[in-house]
């Protein structure tokens, strides 16, 4: 019988694959946003949570902070997806990727995150 791996030899492959897909893929930012949370999905409901859209932006964030681009806060994911949230008919359930994804899309964190202009550098 095989020894377990160690704990940090363990990747989190949905946020792995949700933050490597949003940043390395071509296209608009909603067909990117589109590409993370399909690949997030990896059950295939088509739905997304509070806490899974939180995972999948601050996956983007991590990998878009690698190369050294500017990011956002913490913080700042958190009142994206709140607001995201409640916008929706109903803010505590899941909502559907299609209908998520416009709306996060258009918030005026996402523009700043895409045009680099966030104030995170990797490391600090």
């Amino acid at each position: 019988m095989r020894a377990p791996l160690p704990q940090q030899s363990i990747i989190a492959i949905k946020e792995y694959l949700a933050g490597v897909g949003g940043c390395v893929c071509s296209g608009s930012v909603p067909e990117k946003l589109a590409i993370a949370c399909k690949l997030y999905d990896l059950s295939g409901t088509g739905t997304l949570d509070r806490a899974d859209m939180k995972k999948i932006l601050n996956s983007i964030n991590l990998v878009t902070s690698y190369f050294g681009d500017p990011v956002v806060t913490a913080a700042e994911i958190d009142k994206c997806v709140h607001a995201t949230f409640e916008q929706s008919a109903e803010p505590s359930a899941p909502m559907k990727i299609d209908e998520a994804v416009p709306v996060i899309a258009g918030r005026d964190i996402v523009e700043i995150f895409v045009s680099g202009r966030g104030t995170v550098k990797f490391g600090r």
